[in-house]
């Protein structure tokens, strides 16, 4: 099974319970696609004890950031947005997770490692954008916040697929590094 390093920069100062929890569940959706997630922790704001020396984002260690809130609108993202994606790095505003939260959405953590799922897939899913259901959604219902309530919003499976062909790709140059 190919394996995923993701370097974690949490700037908004997610509780470490709840991005535990959150990583946990965004680590199970990508399971399920045949992919395991390793969770770097790069930068934390509420451990300064956890800061590590991390490389830069790359197509062999993509990043993942959580802000507060998405303070301008790049790339034709909307500012209300969930989260963006470009180059090597997602990014999550935990503003709109917690609204989500508040609104009755589902715990913190389920909501926060299912956005964190979607925002990653767009680096590993490159030209293939949203789907009409699944984990890549453009828009959640009600029916994929039940899904995730359950622990059963995944990638569809030809995302799946593709997802798992994309990591084993980018992992060739490590594999030929080692030989």
């Amino acid at each position: 099974m190919p394996i995923l390093t993701i370097l974690v920069y949490d700037y908004a100062g997610v509780p470490p319970d709840t991005l535990l929890g959150a990583e946990q569940i965004a680590g199970d959706i990508f399971l399920h696609a045949g992919v395991e997630v390793i969770w770097r922790p790069c930068r934390m704001v509420n451990s300064p004890s956890r800061l590590v020396e991390c490389p830069d984002p790359s197509p062999i260690t993509p990043g993942l950031r959580l802000v507060h809130e998405l303070r301008v609108a790049r790339h034709g993202v909307r500012a209300d947005a969930m989260g963006y994606a470009t180059g090597d790095l997602a990014t999550v505003s935990m503003e709109f997770i917690e609204r989500l939260q508040k609104s009755g959405s589902g715990p913190l953590s389920e909501i926060l490692g299912s956005v964190m799922a979607h925002e990653v897939g767009h680096l590993l899913l490159p030209g293939v954008g949203h789907s009409i259901r699944g984990i890549m959604r453009a828009r959640w219902t009600q029916t994929e916040w039940v899904l995730i309530g359950q622990g059963r919003l995944h990638f569809v499976p030809e995302q799946a697929r593709i997802l798992k062909a994309e990591v084993l790709t980018r992992m060739q140059p490590i594999v030929k590094e080692s030989q």
